[in-house]
């Protein structure tokens, strides 16, 4: 969509401010309504929109909007899409318009007054503000304006029409912020946004007002957070030792035979060094030591007989 007589303050992707001041055309914005019948009658409800000089007494030019409001409920609406900006970002939006208004405060009308009871509304979208079929066969917005004096989750409440300048019937410039009301958007993946403005109205009768002025200040405020995946931690396997064999002493019997020490297997280096090997029985356990010394006595006594048969046999 071409910027026209855009006048871009500033923009770095992270701040951009975009102010239009209507001078010679539109400047991209398109009008719409909302809240009323699908079916409704043009003649009734009046509606019109365009670019326009300003009334007497105001110099430049304006968008011009203007509606009959038969519904109890109209919504005129100007909407434009600004590109440029960081994709998937949140951005903090302030907003100030400049109004060219006929309305002074505390006058009175069918439904409310036609100036503190038509609501000024101002937002952003990441998708675009349209006029959609709804219940009862009306045409609905399909974001969130809230309605009449409450706003919505695309839109706040800026304040009304009524103008305290005006003490006739001339059009004086009024200016509304939303400094009262904090308002965030966040872009599309190609950086995009939506910004729309417009009059909620309960004045049950014809509105008309000019846009002389509409300026949109974002600043981000940081793009989307992203969980950040845990890694996963693998179990470390522990180390086996394999037990060491140790050796075992066995006695033997013979004519001239002495007990006789099996040498003892030299540990790997791996192996966990070990006391001095103990007798150990059949099934591996260490034997009591009562066992040992019983086994120990029966030895020398054997010793000791078979010594004493070899010297009878000498003898003989």
């Amino acid at each position: 969509m071409p910027f026209g007589a855009l006048t871009l303050l500033a923009q770095d992707g992270a701040n951009a401010e975009f102010n239009f001041k209507f001078e010679n055309d539109s400047e991209g914005w398109e009008v719409d309504f909302a809240d009323l019948p699908i079916d409704h009658d043009q003649s009734s409800f009046e509606l019109d929109s365009g670019h326009r000089p300003l009334p007497d007494g105001l110099e430049g030019g304006g968008i011009y909007v203007q509606g009959h409001n038969r519904s109890d409920d109209l919504f005129m609406f100007l909407k434009r899409q600004v590109e440029d900006l960081r994709p998937n970002a949140t951005y903090a939006v302030s907003v100030s318009i400049d109004l060219a208004t006929n309305v002074p405060p505390g006058t009175f009308g069918i439904g409310g007054s036609p100036g503190e009871s038509v609501y000024v509304k101002a937002g952003a979208s990441t998708i675009e503000p349209r006029s959609v079929e709804g219940s009862n066969r009306h045409l609905r917005l399909n974001i969130d304006k809230g309605n009449q004096s409450n706003g919505g989750e695309s839109m706040v409440v800026m304040g009304h029409v009524a103008n305290p300048e005006v003490s006739d019937t001339e059009y004086r410039i009024k200016t509304l912020d939303n400094m009262d009301s904090p308002l965030s958007v966040e872009t599309d993946d190609k950086g995009r946004v939506w910004l729309i403005v417009g009059t909620d109205s309960g004045y049950e009768g014809l509105s008309t007002l000019y846009y002389a002025r509409i300026t949109y200040a974002l600043s981000i405020v940081g793009p989307p957070i992203e969980p950040t995946p845990t890694p996963s931690i693998e179990p470390t396997a522990e180390p086996t030792i394999e037990p060491t064999t140790e050796a075992t002493m066995e006695p033997t019997v013979g004519p001239t035979a002495a007990p006789t020490v099996e040498p003892t297997a030299k540990p790997s280096p791996e192996a966990i060094v070990e006391p001095t090997a103990v007798p150990r029985d059949v099934s591996g356990s260490k034997l009591p030591a009562w066992v040992v010394a019983v086994i120990a006595v029966a030895i020398v006594a054997l010793l000791s007989l078979a010594l004493l048969v070899m010297c009878r046999r000498i003898n003989r």
